[in-house]
């Protein structure tokens, strides 16, 4: 017979703050330790019948100032393997990196990473994703039935290499190259 009775769980910020440390250190990347404080902030949340209690008010803004941390390692963590795919040409990893982030987080990364390639490197950058989109762009149109609708699929074009390239080259476009 299951038995639906609640519990209390005590908890104190400082303890919080112990176990915010021992999640980051376990956790295999930071994307792994976002998604845990992201559940423990969920948990937190559900079980908040004491809100406007000082303890609980500085454990919510010290598991927000650890989210904070965490994003921004994130954000440097895709940043270099952005910078990796970038000076590559290895559309696979910025494709990953399109996917494992939000569309201002991916610009925000793009931004980060290009300040650290070579003025060289950029040119190069430059031109490889504009020439990739273009040269999948036509390949779509002329796989397709009608002028208006090119076909990826039939143009052996990846769609998702193509939104990602495409996303990369309208954010280069508007400021990152500058």
């Amino acid at each position: 017979m299951e038995d639906f009775r609640s519990f209390t769980l005590t908890l104190t910020p400082g303890r919080l703050i112990d176990f915010y440390r021992q999640l980051r250190q376990r956790a295999r990347d930071p994307a792994q330790a976002l998604q845990q404080l992201t559940a423990l902030q969920a948990l937190i949340g559900i079980g908040d019948d004491n809100r406007d209690q000082p303890a609980c008010r500085q454990a919510r803004q010290d598991l927000e100032e650890q989210l904070e941390q965490v994003r921004e390692e994130l954000l440097i963590w895709h940043a270099q393997r952005l910078i990796a795919a970038l000076q590559n040409q290895d559309s696979a990893a910025i494709v990953r990196c399109f996917h494992a982030l939000s569309r201002s987080g991916f610009s925000a990364c793009v931004n980060r990473s290009w300040q650290h390639l070579a003025p060289a490197a950029r040119d190069c950058c430059i031109l490889w994703v504009d020439n990739w989109c273009r040269a999948a762009q036509q390949r779509a149109t002329a796989a397709g039935r009608y002028p208006d609708a090119p076909d990826f699929r039939a143009a052996d074009v990846d769609l998702e290499t193509y939104l990602a390239l495409t996303d990369l080259s309208s954010i280069l476009s508007n400021g990152a190259a500058d």
